[in-house]
C-alpha cells in the first residue's frame, strides 16, 4: 500500500510539473479601438486584450497611480493561429477607466478568452 502510495504522489508530482512547463502564462497584449458617436458627437475608446506573440515588447503598464501596474504588451499583434475564442467585455464602473480592470482582463486572456473593456463617457476618471 505505501509502496503504490509513492507512485501514486510521484506520478502527480510529475504530471503537474509537466502541465506547468507546457503551458507557462501567455503574454497578452492590447490594441485601442477609438469609435467615433455620431449621435452624441463623441469619441468612445476601448482596449481590446488577448493573447500575443511570446516574443512580443512587454511594459508594466499602470494607467495612473494608485493603480499598480501589470505587464501588457501595447499595440501589439495578436497571436497567430489562435482560432476562435468567446468575448468577455468588462465594465470599469464609476470613475475608472478601460484599464481599471487591467488585473482581471490579463487573467481573463491567461485563461483563453478576448476582453474588452471601454471607456464609459460621462462616467470615466480620466
Amino acid at each position: 500500500m505505501k509502496a503504490s502510495m509513492k507512485s501514486f504522489v510521484l506520478i502527480l508530482a510529475a504530471a503537474s510539473t509537466a502541465a506547468l512547463a507546457a503551458d507557462p502564462k501567455p503574454v497578452v497584449g492590447t490594441a485601442t479601438i477609438a469609435v467615433e458617436n455620431k449621435v452624441g458627437s463623441r469619441q468612445v475608446v476601448s482596449e481590446l486584450w488577448f493573447k500575443t506573440a511570446a516574443d512580443a515588447e512587454v511594459e508594466n503598464f499602470s494607467a495612473r497611480p494608485p493603480l499598480r501596474p501589470f505587464a501588457i504588451a501595447r499595440n501589439a499583434a495578436p497571436l497567430a493561429g489562435a482560432g476562435k475564442q468567446p468575448l468577455i467585455v468588462v465594465s470599469h464602473g464609476n470613475w475608472g477607466s478601460r484599464f481599471s480592470q487591467g488585473w482581471l482582463a490579463t487573467e481573463l486572456v491567461a485563461a483563453g478568452y478576448l476582453v474588452l473593456s471601454t471607456t464609459h463617457p460621462g462616467t470615466a476618471g480620466d
